[in-house]
Parts: structure tokens; sequence; C-alpha cells
């Protein structure tokens, strides 16, 4: 990636400044593989995603590959009984031995939902929730929401792993795709 992506990006915040919302906007700027950045265009684009996200609680939103068969039940038994887990025992320490950190990884509670990361915290009263982040496929899309606007500790790393991971649910578990061709004559 290039040197001034972080300037490119902090360029279409200043340029749609009045577009975006009045309330403080969060957002990491990371290096990735190729010659070139986004253009400016491409950062505006990203930029109004990254508010309209944040607005709508959204910790990610993961493209699923379209050459795949994408089953809900079978991502969502994933999610909870392996992924999840594991994803639980990575936690940095530092967030075991204080603050909210995630603790549970628990079944769908809506229709449509694949299941949802539980934060706890610890304080005088004892253990109390502190917020989750609840999962669920729409079309070719893995979307996490947090129940809040700001962003729960750890989350970031949770939802890298969680990229990655997927990547390989996709190669060792969904079926592949047919693709539409007309059958040859």
């Amino acid at each position: 990636a290039r040197r001034g992506a972080v300037a490119d990006a902090a360029a279409a915040v200043v340029r749609l400044a009045a577009a975006l919302p009045a309330r403080l906007l969060e957002f990491e700027v990371r290096s990735g593989a190729g010659p070139s950045g986004p253009s400016s265009d491409d950062w505006d684009q990203l930029i109004k995603e990254v508010a309209a996200s944040a607005d709508a609680g959204e910790a990610a939103r993961i493209e699923l590959r379209n050459d795949k068969v994408w089953e809900a039940e079978a991502l969502g038994d994933w999610l909870r009984t392996e992924w999840g887990p594991l994803a639980l025992r990575s936690i940095d320490a530092t967030l075991a031995i204080r603050g909210a950190r995630p603790v549970a990884f628990e079944g769908a509670t809506a229709a449509g939902d694949l299941g949802a990361l539980r934060w706890e915290t610890l304080d005088d009263g004892g253990v109390r929730a502190d917020g989750r982040l609840t999962f669920s496929l729409e079309g070719l899309e893995l979307v996490a929401r947090r129940d809040r606007n700001s962003e729960l500790s750890g989350e970031a790393d949770l939802v890298d792993s969680l990229v990655d991971a997927v990547e390989e649910f996709a190669a060792k578990r969904c079926a592949d795709a047919v693709s539409a061709k007309a059958p040859a004559v």
C-alpha cells in the first residue's frame, strides 16, 4: 500500500465533513498488498460506508466467496461450536483481568441470527453484561452487529481472526456453487 494512505483517508473525511455524522467517527486504515491505494472517489465511498455502518452498529461486513454455497445453519453451528470457543480462548490476557471481555458464544435468539458473542465485566456489583456482537448471513455477506455504537474491547482482533477462519471454512466445508452455464449444443 502507499505510504500516503492515512493522509488520503484523512483528506476524504475532511472533504465529506458536512455529510458525516456529528458524533465521533472512528476507523482504522490498514496497509494491503498492491502498488497503489484507493483513488479519491474510492476513499469517499469507503468513508461513507464506514459512517453508514457505524450508525447501524456494524462491526464487520465480510464478503463471502460467491463460488461457494453458504448455508446459514451450517455457518451458525460452526460459529457457535468451533470458531467462537477458539476465539474466546485466544483473547489477550489483559482483557481477561480488567474491563469488559467476551465470555461466551450464544445461540441465535432471533430469526436470521447465527448467534452472538457476549461481553461481560466484573464490577463491585458482580458480573454484568456489557455488550453483544450478533452475527447474521445477509446474501453473500457475514455481518457482525454490536448492540451499541462503540467498539467492544478486543472486537477488532476477533473480527480479524474471523475473516481468516471464514475463508478456511469456505474451502473445507462449503459446497461449490454450480454455475448457470448453458449446456453445449
